[in-house]
């Protein structure tokens, strides 16, 4: 399955961003699920994809999300949904 074929099922929106002024050319940009995510144990972190270009974020934030459980609306009673991440995720490409 791949991260756009995930999202869609899930209804979840991919965002990408460019840093600003950043002084690391090799992560320039960043990619992450809106709105999720990654329970650690008890633990909640965000996590994101780095890279010197769209593309390069996406698949690094595939490679950190593979195998994890992610957690959508975290901090809503109503909206809050956990999802197990498939380990044989990809990314191929827009």
């Amino acid at each position: 399955m791949t991260i756009n074929d995930f999202a869609d099922t899930l209804n979840l929106r991919i965002e990408i961003h460019r840093r600003c002024n950043f002084s690391d050319k090799n992560a320039t940009w960043y990619a992450s699920f809106d709105n999720v995510e990654i329970k650690d144990g008890p633990i909640l972190k965000g996590e994101y994809g780095n890279g010197a270009n769209p593309t390069q974020a996406l698949r690094d934030y595939v490679e950190r999300i593979k195998g994890k459980l992610i957690v959508h609306h975290a901090f809503s009673k109503e909206l809050r949904r956990e999802f197990n991440v498939p380990d044989s995720i990809t990314f191929d490409g827009f």
